[in-house]
């Protein structure tokens, strides 16, 4: 049977239907690849942003391992140019233990600090001598301004004790590999975190067993070493006696004060007249990001050394 249409209408066609799906067909394709593209528009940035950054991330690593690497190597023979020179001058100062420079790399800016880690006060080898809370007490004086408070010391292993003075010259194990585990770092933001740590460990070092450079240590360096084994006013006595010579000997001036033959001992394993241990801070900065790193080179007694890194 056929479908019959009225006099007033015409019979819809299927044909004529046809134009009308194709166009909404064509309108939802395009809407589908709009999005998509715009899918991958934003894919695309993400991917550009995140090179961008990782050039820039590879940027300061190749910034600070450069003027790690290159000043670690000279700072032997920085120190010793400058300790030669004033004794050439006559000088009754201390050669310098620290070093700063500021030079660019490509479009990296470099802050950096050499350091003489053999004139400072060895945080490991007093925390087995003195125990946790006269190591805190002497952290506390050796630091400036309100930096005190942020002291916590988070041993990795007990105090082994002050050493016999028949075995003076036993190895510690190492309590504190790294400054988180003597500051509280969390406290400081992250651009204060930059800043803050190269200032406080100005005067001190997680390098164990170097030994105190006399000729170099600042005076209360010295005077807070010696405290691990004489009393605070002998302490002070070598300290103040160190620094009326440019070039002090530790046997000359522990002699001439008098001090403990048991004492003097454990003294000369604490206190030396040359650096063996350097250390150098890096702060590399481009286009708004920054990273902060450490280096630090010891050598031995049989002209072999070893280095280690931290970045902050």
């Amino acid at each position: 049977m056929s479908r019959e249409c009225g006099s007033l209408g015409a019979c819809p066609s299927r044909e004529g239907r046809r134009p009308a799906f194709a166009l909404a067909a064509v309108m939802v394709a395009l809407v589908l690849v709009t999005v998509a593209l715009i899918g991958v528009a934003r894919v695309s940035l993400t991917m550009a942003a995140e090179t961008a950054r990782l050039q820039h991330d590879f940027q300061l690593r190749w910034g600070s391992r450069s003027c790690q690497a290159a000043l670690l190597e000279l700072a032997p023979q920085l120190f010793d140019r400058l300790e030669e020179r004033a004794r050439r001058e006559g000088s009754e100062q201390p050669a310098p233990a620290r070093l700063d420079y500021r030079f660019v790399l490509g479009e990296v800016s470099v802050a950096a600090s050499v350091r003489d880690d053999s004139a400072a006060f060895d945080v490991n080898t007093a925390y087995h001598y003195v125990g946790p809370a006269r190591l805190e007490s002497s952290l506390r004086r050796l630091l400036d301004g309100p930096s005190g408070i942020l002291v916590r010391l988070r041993p990795s292993v007990p105090p082994q004790g002050k050493p016999e003075v028949r075995r003076p010259d036993v190895v510690f194990p190492v309590a504190f590999e790294g400054w988180g585990q003597v500051f509280r770092t969390e406290q400081l933001g992250a651009a204060a975190r930059q800043t803050a740590l190269v200032a406080m460990t100005r005067k001190l070092t997680c390098s164990p067993g170097s030994g105190l450079n006399v000729r170099r240590a600042p005076r209360e360096v010295i005077e807070a070493t010696c405290e691990l084994v004489v009393s605070a006013g002998q302490a002070k006595k070598i300290a103040d006696r160190c620094r009326e010579y440019p070039r002090p000997h530790i046997h000359r001036v522990l002699e001439q004060l008098g001090v403990d033959r048991r004492d003097q001992v454990l003294l000369k394993q604490l206190l030396t007249e040359q650096s063996s241990c350097y250390c150098v801070w890096v702060d590399a900065r481009r286009a708004g990001r920054h990273r902060l790193s450490s280096a630090t080179v010891r050598y031995g007694d049989d002209g072999t050394y070893g280095v280690s890194s931290f970045c902050y």
